[in-house]
C-alpha cells in the first residue's frame, strides 16, 4: 500500500502523476509480474540507455514575476526516479540573458545527458525548472513528468505544469514548455 499527501504538492505528487499518464491519467496501472509473485523472478533483461537534451524553453514571460528585476535566472533539473539503483538527477548550465518580453526564452542547448535504467518499467523521468537565487532557495517554476517506458525517440514538446499540476499560462504569454530530443 502507498501512501501519498495530496495536501502537499511536492515530488513525489509530481512522480506519482506522470507514471499514471501511462494509462490517459486513469489511476491504475498493472504492476510488473515479478512484483506481484516473487516465484517468477525479476526477468534478465538489458538496461535501457537514454539520452536527453535539453534544447530550449519556450512561454518563458509567464516566470517574468520571479525576479524582482528582469528575467528569471533559468535552470534546468533532469531526474529519473524510480528504483534506487536507476535514481540520477543532472542538470543544465544557468540561462542568464537578462533580456525581456519574447526574447526572454532560454535556449540551453545541453547535449547528452545520458541515463541508465535497470528497471524501466517503475522509471519515471522528472523535469523540474527553477529560478538561480544567490542569496536565497532557489525557487521552483515548473516542471513535467512521465514515465521512461513512454520515452519516444526524437524532438519533444514538454507541456509545463506548476505545482498543483496545471497547465503554466494564460491566453497572452502562451502556454510554458520545453523543447527536450530524446536519443
Amino acid at each position: 500500500m502507498v501512501a501519498l499527501n495530496f495536501q502537499a504538492n511536492d515530488k513525489p505528487m509530481w512522480v506519482n502523476r506522470g507514471k499514471f499518464t501511462a494509462n490517459g491519467d486513469a489511476g491504475y496501472i498493472l504492476k510488473p509480474k515479478w512484483l506481484l509473485d516473487p516465484a517468477v523472478g525479476e526477468p534478465q533483461r538489458p538496461s535501457k540507455t537514454f539520452a536527453v537534451t535539453v534544447l530550449a524553453g519556450a512561454g518563458w514571460e509567464n516566470f517574468k514575476f520571479a525576479e524582482l528585476v528582469g528575467a528569471p535566472d533559468t535552470y534546468v533539473k533532469i531526474s529519473v526516479t524510480g528504483n534506487v539503483v536507476d535514481g540520477k538527477t543532472q542538470q543544465t548550465n544557468v540561462f542568464c540573458d537578462q533580456r525581456s518580453g519574447p526574447h526572454c526564452q532560454p535556449f540551453f542547448d545541453q547535449t547528452l545527458f545520458k541515463f541508465e535504467t535497470k528497471q524501466t518499467e517503475l522509471a519515471v523521468l522528472l523535469f523540474t525548472v527553477f529560478d538561480k537565487d544567490t542569496v536565497s532557495q532557489d525557487d521552483f517554476l515548473a516542471q513535467y513528468s512521465c514515465p521512461v517506458s513512454m520515452l519516444r525517440h526524437g524532438t519533444r514538446v514538454l507541456p509545463l505544469y506548476d505545482e498543483s499540476g496545471l497547465y503554466i499560462g494564460n491566453g497572452k504569454y502562451g502556454k510554458a514548455c520545453l523543447l527536450v530530443k530524446i536519443e
